[in-house]
């Protein structure tokens, strides 16, 4: 064959299928056709939407464990239960962020209640809490929140997960 015969290829018609493709896909990712939040409507463990038993048993079980070690440690769990949320329950990205927030919520009020009303061992007149530094943190916390809602609000659930 000489060169006269072969086929030349035009890479611009590959480079704007590629383009194409890529923004194809971003668009997918990005926009889904029902609401991310339609499995924690209506009932929780009865109807279409209802995960296993022994999907619920085994995420209750890994959430009281890892919740309850997250909570001595003082970090939340969120990065242990968003996961766990979206895995086991499947209840995707979008709908485990905000559970997992009010489990922390549970955990937090829990907590409270259990050392909220101890005393530090060597100055008996002292809270075993610090409520200075918690009052100065809670402008950052309420700030990263903000952000968090707003994030989970604009971004698609691949990335929020």
């Amino acid at each position: 064959m000489t060169s006269a015969h072969l086929p030349t290829l035009n890479f611009e018609f590959v480079r704007a299928y590629t383009e194409e493709s890529a923004r194809e896909f971003v668009r997918r990712l990005s926009t889904t056709d029902d609401d991310p939040y339609k499995t924690l409507l209506g009932p929780v463990f009865d109807g279409p939407n209802s995960p296993d038993t022994w999907r619920t048993i085994l995420a209750l079980l890994i959430v009281l464990t890892f919740g309850s070690l997250a909570a001595g440690a003082g970090v939340g769990g969120g990065g242990i239960f968003v996961p766990v949320f979206s895995a086991l329950l499947e209840l995707g990205g979008k709908a485990s962020a905000p559970l997992s927030k009010i489990t922390i919520l549970g955990g937090s009020i829990g907590s409270m209640c259990f050392i909220g009303w101890k005393h530090h061992p060597d100055a008996l007149k002292r809270p075993v809490i610090d409520y200075e530094v918690s009052t100065f943190m809670q402008a950052g916390e309420l700030l990263g929140v903000t952000i968090g809602v707003v994030c989970n609000l604009l971004l698609p659930d691949l990335v929020i997960l």
